[in-house]
């Protein structure tokens, strides 16, 4: 870790933004690894910058995966078919299920206003 931070603090701009590159991507490609790198960034750079550099660059990779998906991946996702009505009922009893968890949440007496 001493090594790290002479590294770091001999060029913070090169490690930081390697970092963020490294977080972009994995989001982006939505790899299951953010929540290690969220708190590896905890870890490597503290909690007010590690949290900045964490949620930015969640945000950034968020952005690139919606919008790849949105303007990219159109034509791809489109031409596997139809929704199928099994797998719309699936959908639908999801989001069903999860507006009644958020009404139960809204309406407990743990949550306050």
């Amino acid at each position: 870790m001493a090594q790290f931070d002479a590294y770091k603090a001999q060029s913070p701009f090169l490690i930081i933004g390697g970092f963020f590159l490294l977080y972009v991507v994995v989001t982006a490609l939505s790899l299951p690894s953010a929540t290690i790198l969220t708190l590896a960034a905890g870890a490597l750079f503290g909690l007010v910058q590690g949290l900045l550099i964490a949620s930015s660059a969640s945000s950034t990779g968020a952005t690139l995966a919606f919008l790849t998906s949105r303007y990219l991946l159109r034509d791809t996702i489109k031409s596997s078919g139809p929704i199928s009505l099994h797998m719309w009922r699936r959908i639908k009893g999801g989001t069903l299920l999860s507006m009644a968890c958020l009404v139960t949440l809204r309406n407990s007496r743990w949550i306050t206003e």
